[in-house]
């Protein structure tokens, strides 16, 4: 007949299981918290960036044109 293998199955702890997914939520809690601190800095500065950006494209632009003599 048939003989049945038993087989001992072993499992880990329910403790060992958890830490990875603990590790893993933690790590990208920290990357949603970077990426909104991110967000909120650029939107803070997004107006004066472009006000500094606009006023150094116009100086490129009448700056030259001043010294050769066209204004």
């Amino acid at each position: 007949m048939a003989e049945s293998i038993a087989v001992a199955a072993t499992q880990a702890p329910p403790e060992s299981a958890f830490v990875p997914m603990i590790d893993e939520i933690c790590y990208r809690a920290q990357l949603t918290a970077r990426n909104q601190k991110l967000s909120s800095a650029v939107g803070a500065t997004k107006v004066l960036g472009f006000l500094i950006g606009a006023l150094f494209a116009l100086g490129m632009v009448l700056i030259p044109l001043a010294l050769l003599g066209g204004l």
